[in-house]
């Protein structure tokens, strides 16, 4: 019967409304909306991973944002409107989806961190936890959540700071199950070597601090890729002493960023591609740790993914993948950008794009109304965030994701505190506050928001 499904006690009719989508210039769309005792059926719309939803199953979605008592909006009213740390912490008792770290500081100089937000208690967990659990059975079934007092957090902590930078924030021994999977470690490392045992920290070093772009990443993973390339015995020369030079930092005018990722990415096509085929692409643009893995002495197996299960006879080794690698980037950037490697840039190949929310939609108008693109430093793994697209082939890689707002807040002088958010203020195309902050929010800048206005907009409703 396909208007019911399977509960631990039997067959249950599911829960359905009608929606109505209206289609401007069509026809309305009817909708039947079908709910379980978890929450809305999503395989309905084509959400269900691949052979999960068919005619036996459907994949529905449990989410504590959609119990109807929840009081985040509530929670953020108080937290807007708390005098001091201790009250900020009791509206977070109330911040209930989705989970979020946050951060505070009053003028009396308490700080304090939670990762605000109600997490279920599970019956039991999924292998790695990152897949649908069988609804029917109740084994996977949520029992409650955790207490506020359970969730990770601290209060003044004898360091005199806290960070957090998407990293695993659970203590040493947490026991209790908040995420399957967390951000590689290298931004927060980077910040707890910047912070740990500093003094004299004024609001001009914390700025620096936001425009920092040392590469953790490539700090950590490019030595063995190197010493690999070189035992390889192949590998561009040039290309290699580039490398063994770099500082780390990913810097728009160096060309080591633009080498090191094009390297990363030939590399794991020649270790991966041939096992995982049509999946390689999705699975390793997220798992960029993954390539020199296999380097790993303390994993002789990882070192099989090496071989080229495609050829036959012969057994490549991860020296000879390295080094091969190395040389298909440098005649896939050598077609781009030259022959002389030192010549390269990664910012020609890194550029932030600003497109209009609503005008991207209209063709014509939407590239016209598109703010130029600017180069910019950083990789995915740096303070100053500048994560790439990062394409099947080709030589762009554009700065798909970073920092939306910057801010230094000064609890001596309110004030004093600066600003800058991505690309401009004002959504008007003819506002001359369309696109002014672009290049200032690029090279860093900051603003205070103090002070006499520059121009007033005036927002009066229509009549009745």
């Amino acid at each position: 019967d396909p208007s019911r499904y399977l509960t631990p006690t039997g067959s249950e009719p599911f829960a359905t409304r009608e929606e109505t989508i209206r289609v401007r210039g069509g026809e309305d769309i009817a909708l039947t909306v079908r709910a379980t005792r978890h929450g809305p059926v999503v395989s309905d719309i084509g959400m269900a991973p691949d052979g999960m939803a068919g005619r036996d199953q459907v994949v529905a979605l449990a989410w504590p944002g959609l119990r109807t008592d929840d009081l985040t909006a509530e929670a953020i009213y108080r937290m807007n409107r708390a005098g001091d740390a201790a009250a900020f912490r009791a509206a977070l008792r109330d911040f209930h989806s989705p989970q979020q770290n946050i951060l505070y500081a009053d003028r009396e100089g308490s700080i304090g961190f939670v990762a605000a937000g109600r997490v279920p208690v599970r019956k039991s967990l999924m292998a790695g936890s990152q897949m649908p659990a069988p609804g029917w059975t109740g084994g996977y079934d949520w029992t409650g959540y955790l207490p506020f007092e359970a969730l990770p957090q601290a209060v003044d902590p004898p360091s005199g700071w806290l960070a957090t930078a998407n990293n695993n924030v659970t203590p040493s021994g947490y026991r209790h199950f908040i995420a399957a999977r967390w951000e590689e470690p290298y931004r927060i490392q980077r910040i707890v070597e910047l912070l740990d045992g500093a003094t004299g920290l004024t609001g001009d070093r914390m700025a620096a601090m936001q425009l920092d772009i040392l590469s953790p990443a490539a700090r950590d993973l490019l030595p063995p890729m190197l010493a690999a390339a070189r035992a390889g015995g192949s590998a561009p020369r040039a290309m290699l002493d580039l490398l063994e030079r770099w500082d780390y930092r990913a810097a728009r005018d160096r060309p080591e960023p633009l080498i090191f990722l094009t390297w990363q990415r030939e590399a794991a096509r020649r270790i991966f591609a041939d096992e995982m085929g049509p999946l390689f692409f999705e699975y390793w643009s997220w798992n960029l740790d993954q390539v020199a893995s296999v380097l790993s002495a303390d994993d002789p197996a990882a070192a099989a993914w090496c071989d080229d299960v495609e050829t036959i006879g012969s057994i490549e080794t991860c020296a000879e993948q390295f080094a091969a690698a190395l040389d298909d980037a440098r005649s896939i950037l050598a077609a781009a950008y030259g022959e002389n490697p030192a010549e390269w840039r990664w910012g020609a190949a890194h550029r932030a794009f600003f497109r209009h929310p609503l005008f991207d939609r209209i063709p014509v108008l939407g590239d016209w109304l598109a703010v130029p693109r600017v180069e910019t430093d950083g990789d995915n793994y740096t303070l100053n965030r500048g994560t790439p697209q990062i394409p099947p082939e080709g030589v762009l890689f554009p700065h798909v994701h970073g920092s939306g707002l910057r801010a230094v807040f000064d609890l001596a002088d309110l004030d004093r505190s600066r600003f800058i958010i991505a690309g401009g203020q004002s959504g008007n195309p003819f506002s001359p506050h369309y696109a002014d902050l672009v290049r200032p929010w690029r090279d860093g800048e900051l603003v205070t928001l103090a002070g006499e206005a520059d121009r007033v907009l005036t927002l009066r409703p229509a009549a009745p």
